[in-house]
């Protein structure tokens, strides 16, 4: 197969090496009738379906994307030919005959991609520069077979000092491999070799001589969770998915969850499936292996399966206040996790809902004569309870925890009606729900105990001191404060993305994405991947870079906010852009959002202040509309921050900033009624930093402006805030604004500086 391959190809036999590895990486993919059920060698060992999506022809000719660096006017693509691939890093390796060396590079355009004129243009091409390279590779390899009649002691010296000089990152192939066993004057063979990745290049070589890998042998892997029954059941970790299996049966029969009848005549099943999934600790190790029956959702019909929908999440910035408060009190805040959550909750009334027998369900013999039916085919699940994967099962559960928490003394809040509280003579309880997860905190530990023997009656368990909430990890200390993080989400997204072997950024957004406004559009036609992305994979990346952006990391809220403007119409310039996003977090993968303030800052008495800043977009061509930016802040901590593209066109910068200071005044005035509906006393007059002395003057004049007559009457709350001594007003040096840093495209050294104003630490 090797030699079909090599000479089907046209390379020289130097390259035989490349070829016996390509041939072991298909043969290890493909079907073996040895094998039960013709299951290749990889499915063998993992017990997954290979994916050959990426398998093309050996000696395909493909065009490779190589970095100039400081060689501004140098081509941005070159000529190849793929030879192989590569298991370290993601990626083909293709030889480049104009430099005649071997790169691992994901960024390749196939031949199969090209359109007919490209593909004539290319082959043309290879066949016009191919013999030419050719005899140029043989020319080498006689005057290096000149220069090997030198005694051998001198060719160890040369050798030595070649390899010092021969930079980490580059297959030489005009080189061969030296052999220190063979004889002098012998014909040497090339060894087949396999580029390596280096930390932070865009396209990862070595040197052939520096290592000898063997042909390539099937190897166990990483794999991720199986996506179904049949593939938890032939996954290497069968085992550990049959007890999740057993332990969620278990709880679900425990719970009353159903009854097992005959199957109903004319009446509607409803399927179901298991989602499998690995829980990790916040450092990445494996907590436990969890598997979750679930309804397929998808199949009800509205009216006669279902009639409401809610789910119950936690705004993020009261969650941020959850930690504040925590950190105030001094009592650590805790998570709380109720264990198959959605199951405790009756169903809805008035609906009858079937599910036909799920996967892994054992149905005995005797049951099967009771019910007088043969086999468990004729029977059906009436579900008693709610159950994971139906459209109210999120509605239904928040109904039964709102219940509880009434009935033990809580208030649900009006501002945000997932925090509920509890104030009395002796101190203040919190508690914050994000579906089945809680935070909670308090005014003394007793009160947070007191919190989960309560809720006994929901098995509530106190998962301690909060460490992994929402895929974030905290870490806590007393007199430092919250530190939160999203590395493991990160690293998630980087390798789903094919961007772990990427090269990191400095900045998250440069200058060229401002006025490209044309270009190509991404396709509209499947999931895609990340070598022909498509719009769907254009937002499920853009979706995990507005989770992380929300989170903990107001540093790259401009960016994402730059790349989710055309919604309508996504281009593969957007694409460029998410994943430069993607490199960036990668560069800065450890860093921290820090949740801490000064002693002398803290007190029951809470201060709340923003910073607000905005930009003009004077260069863009379709759309002049400026940004409004803003940080909020409580007790010297950032509990959230705004990124918002303003409703109309402003006339002048004054009005900008007057638009941007409303908009950020009302959000801190929902963090103010908040605050006080649950008891918290919050000083007055709170604080705005604005950077524009017109605006300023604007917000604080009581006379009428001709300039300002136009504005949105709605925005003018701000003046009478001010006017009645509700709101400090203040102006805020340019370079001292934290805001800057979430409206507009910065350099590197001005976003290190800012970093550091909005917490956030490595």
């Amino acid at each position: 197969m090797a030699r079909c391959m090599l000479f089907a190809s046209g390379l020289p036999l130097k390259f035989w090496g490349y070829a016996v590895e390509y041939a072991a990486y298909v043969l290890n993919r493909s079907a073996c009738s040895a094998n039960p059920r013709r299951m290749s060698p990889i499915e063998v060992l993992t017990g997954k379906c290979p994916d050959m999506a990426g398998i093309v022809t050996f000696g395909s000719p493909c065009t490779v994307y190589r970095d100039p660096g400081k060689r501004a006017w140098q081509p941005r693509a070159e000529v190849g030919m793929i030879v192989g691939k590569n298991d370290e890093t993601k990626g083909f390796k293709v030889y480049i005959p104009k430099d005649m060396v071997v790169v691992t590079t994901q960024h390749i355009e196939n031949v199969e991609t090209l359109d007919s004129k490209q593909n004539v243009q290319l082959q043309a091409q290879l066949k016009r520069e191919g013999p030419e390279l050719w005899r140029s590779i043989d020319e080498r390899e006689e005057a290096k077979q000149q220069k090997e009649k030198t005694p051998k002691k001198i060719k160890k010296q040369v050798k030595g000092k070649k390899k010092k000089k021969k930079a980490h990152g580059t297959d030489d192939v005009g080189e061969d491999a030296e052999s220190d066993q063979g004889s002098e004057g012998d014909g040497e063979q090339l060894a087949p070799t396999a580029a390596s990745a280096a930390p932070a290049a865009r396209m990862q070589t070595r040197h052939m001589g520096a290592k000898h890998v063997p042909v390539q042998v099937v190897h166990a892997v990483v794999t991720p969770d199986p996506r179904n029954y049949r593939d938890a059941m032939r996954d290497a970790r069968a085992n550990k998915w049959k007890e999740a299996i057993k332990v969620e049966f278990e709880a679900l029969e425990s719970n009353n969850t159903w009854k097992v009848v005959a199957r109903p005549r004319n009446s509607k099943l409803l399927h179901t499936k298991w989602v499998f999934k690995t829980k990790t600790h916040a450092d990445g190790t494996v907590e436990r292996y969890k598997g979750r029956l679930v309804v397929c959702g998808n199949e009800q019909e509205y009216g006669i399966d279902y009639i409401v929908t809610f789910s119950a999440v936690l705004d993020l910035t009261t969650g941020k206040l959850i930690f504040v408060m925590a950190h105030v009190w001094e009592v650590p805040a805790h998570h709380g996790d109720v264990p198959s959550a959605y199951v405790k909750a009756d169903k809805e009334e008035g609906l009858e809902i079937y599910l036909y027998i799920p996967d892994g369900m054992e149905i005995s013999d005797k049951l099967l004569a009771l019910l007088g039916v043969k086999h468990k085919g004729q029977l059906a699940l009436r579900l008693i309870k709610s159950l994971y994967g139906l459209k109210q099962a999120g509605r239904l559960w928040n109904r039964l925890l709102h219940k509880i928490l009434v009935k033990l003394g809580f208030c649900q809040c009006y501002t945000d009606g997932c925090l509920y509280y509890k104030r009395d003579a002796g101190g203040v309880t919190l508690v914050g729900a994000y579906v089945d997860d809680l935070l909670v905190t308090g005014t003394s530990n007793a009160r947070v105990d007191a919190f989960f023997e309560d809720m006994a009656v929901l098995e509530l368990k106190d998962l301690g001191v909060v460490s992994k909430f929402l895929g974030i990890g905290f870490e806590y200390d007393k007199d430092k404060g919250w530190l939160l993080e999203q590395r493991q989400v990160i690293l998630w997204m980087l390798d789903k993305f094919g961007l772990s072997e990427a090269s990191a950024v400095r900045v998250p957004i440069g200058g060229e994405h401002e006025n490209d406004v044309d270009g190509e559009l991404l396709p509209n036609d499947g999931a895609g991947s990340p070598q022909r992305p498509t719009v769907q994979t254009f937002q499920s990346l853009v979706g995990s870079l507005l989770w992380i952006a929300r989170c903990t990391r107001p540093d790259i809220a401009y960016a994402v906010h730059r790349v989710t403007r055309r919604t309508h119409e996504h281009r593969v310039s957007d694409w460029r852009l998410a994943k430069k996003i993607a490199r960036y977090l990668k560069g800065t993968v450890d860093t921290k959002f820090a949740m801490h303030a000064p002693r002398g800052s803290m007190s029951e008495d809470t201060n709340c202040g923003g910073r607000v800043q905005r930009r003009r977009l004077r260069r863009r061509p379709r759309g002049r509309k400026s940004v409004s930016g803003g940080v909020l802040m409580v007790c010297g901590m950032v509990v959230g921050w705004i990124c918002k593209k303003q409703s109309s066109v402003a006339l002048s910068t004054m009005e900008a900033e007057f638009v941007a200071a409303s908009q950020v005044t009302a959000e801190m005035l929902g963090v103010v009624e908040l605050l006080s509906e649950i008891g918290i006393k919050v000083e007055v007059p709170y604080k705005l930093h604005v950077d524009n002395q017109a605006a300023i003057k604007q917000i604080e004049g009581e006379d009428t402006s001709g300039r300002a007559k136009h504005i949105n009457i709605r925005l003018k709350f701000i003046k009478d805030l001010s006017r009645n001594k509700g709101l400090n007003v203040s102006y805020c040096e340019s370079k001292l604004m934290r805001a800057d840093i979430l409206t507009k495209t910065l350099p590197a050294p001005r976003l290190e500086e800012l970093r550091v104003l909005v917490m956030l630490t490595t």
